[in-house]
């Protein structure tokens, strides 16, 4: 290997393949719907030539471990997320090894680097026990590196329920949600020794959409997206640029997750990622309306 592709690979080591769109059409930028095999196979191995080794996936991702398995990923850190829990559940801890186990048939892998819970307020229920159980068997069993939770808010995180058993927090990062900053808990979380992994950070899409693309719904958020507009123009970067220098700016963060639609789209983010772009952002610019940031809310208006 030349000295320039391993310093090209020193540069995207903390970015991370997210791979709902292998299994579900996802993003509301995603014109294209859900990736065929043999495109989601030419996107693995461009990513591991330019040094991504870390994928994210969920068991609840359509088919997403499935084609992950056939294109085969055993090189690479894979982190998934465990869904909601049955009703009428009687074993939960049974029901959590047995999740991770056929997770582990679907991705044809040995072990999984990360288990995250989708839902973080299973840690705070009365699951919390058999979690903890479960966590700690699958990790002496090897089968499991490393646990940790998926929020969308900081009010979810209790830090004084972590305890040792999360050691990763996954959160939206972006230039409009700048919540886990904003709160503090970016700071309380590198204090107790927890990885961060940013997501979101396109904010599925619609902040690399122009005026004339993004939905009239959101339309009652202009005044940002005009200051969005004009800061773009007068500095004269690109969306998809300003989106990813934004979250590179942030040295601390231990994961970079961002998703793709084609080779084409990866090859484009890998070029962004690679400039640099020494800029300041506007703060004002930042949002902490839940109705905004947070897309599972987007249906409602």
């Amino acid at each position: 290997m030349s000295l320039d592709n391993q310093s090209e690979k020193s540069i995207f080591n903390k970015l991370t393949l997210g791979t709902v769109q292998f299994g579900v059409p996802y993003g509301i930028a995603n014109k294209s719907g859900q990736i065929n095999l043999k495109e989601a196979s030419a996107i693995v191995d461009l990513a591991r030539s330019k040094g991504i080794h870390t994928i994210d996936t969920a068991m609840t991702y359509g088919e997403s471990e499935e084609t992950l398995g056939k294109i085969g990923v055993a090189d690479f850190l894979v982190i998934t997320k465990l869904p909601a829990p049955p009703n009428g559940l009687s074993d939960f801890k049974s029901w959590v090894k047995t999740s991770v186990y056929k997770s582990l048939e679907r991705l044809d892998i040995s072990f999984i680097e990360g288990l995250l819970l989708h839902r973080s307020d299973l840690l705070y229920s009365s699951y919390h026990e058999e979690l903890i159980f479960a966590v700690e068997e699958l990790k002496r069993e090897g089968i499991l590196k490393k646990f940790g939770i998926s929020i969308y808010s900081s009010d979810e995180v209790h830090l004084d329920l972590l305890k040792s058993i999360v050691d990763i927090v996954q959160a939206p990062v972006n230039i409009i949600d700048r919540t886990i900053f904003e709160t503090g808990l970016f700071a309380d979380l590198k204090k107790r020794n927890i990885e961060i992994h940013a997501r979101s950070i396109f904010l599925q899409g619609l902040l690399l959409l122009t005026r004339d693309q993004r939905p009239k719904k959101f339309d009652k958020w202009d005044h940002i997206w005009s200051k969005y507009d004009h800061w773009l123009e007068i500095h004269g970067i690109s969306r998809l640029s300003a989106c990813l220098s934004f979250v590179k700016s942030f040295s601390d963060l231990d994961k970079i997750i961002f998703g793709v639609d084609s080779v084409d789209h990866l090859s484009e983010i890998l070029l962004n990622y690679k400039s640099e772009l020494k800029i300041a952002f506007p703060e004002d610019l930042s949002s902490q309306d839940r109705d905004l940031i947070h897309p599972s809310n987007w249906s409602k208006f």
